[in-house]
């Protein structure tokens, strides 16, 4: 699958309600994120940035957490008009730490086998995706890409946010 990126993926209000259930809570309730201590977690040399927070949603044809209905209605009829969508692999929400300057993660890919995959960004920040052609893609709040997530890519910390949110989508 070629990269794919739409701006604006879901109406304003649906996205507004998306960032408030979910990080943008300022009432104790968002969701509770936990660390996980290295990006690439192959047992590498860790750097002390190299580091990030996640909330598992779906994962082992299950859901993970109670955000998940909300967030399969909002974004699968979606993926079902872009992309032959079969079913879920994984949902997970991202948060990437703050860092002194951009810094990339090495590159993996999510699963050995060909899939499709698709970050959603929740906010804006100097933070992006960079792909094995070296295209990146810039975190713009309600900006989607899909690709073949069994190709190698990687992530990125900000340096102008506190953190870079995002969702990431695998499915079939």
């Amino acid at each position: 699958m070629d990269l794919k990126i739409i701006d604006n993926f879901l109406p304003e209000n649906e996205f507004e309600m998306l960032v408030n259930n979910t990080i943008g809570r300022n009432d104790g309730k968002q969701v509770q994120f936990r660390v996980v201590s290295n990006v690439e977690n192959f047992g590498a040399a860790q750097e002390y940035w190299s580091w990030y927070m996640i909330h598992m949603v779906y994962l082992n044809d299950a859901p993970q957490s109670e955000i998940y209905p909300n967030l399969y209605q909002i974004f699968v009829s979606k993926f079902k008009q872009i992309a032959k969508f079969k079913s879920l692999i994984r949902i997970k929400l991202n948060a990437f730490p703050h860092t002194d300057k951009v810094r990339e993660h090495k590159k993996h890919f999510d699963y050995s086998y060909e899939h499709i995959g698709a970050v959603f960004s929740l906010n804006t920040c100097d933070g992006y995706t960079k792909f094995s052609d070296e295209t990146k893609v810039e975190s713009i709040a309600n900006r989607i890409v899909f690709f073949d997530a069994s190709k190698h890519h990687q992530s990125t910390t900000t340096s102008n946010s506190k953190l870079r949110y995002n969702i990431n989508f695998n499915f079939l």
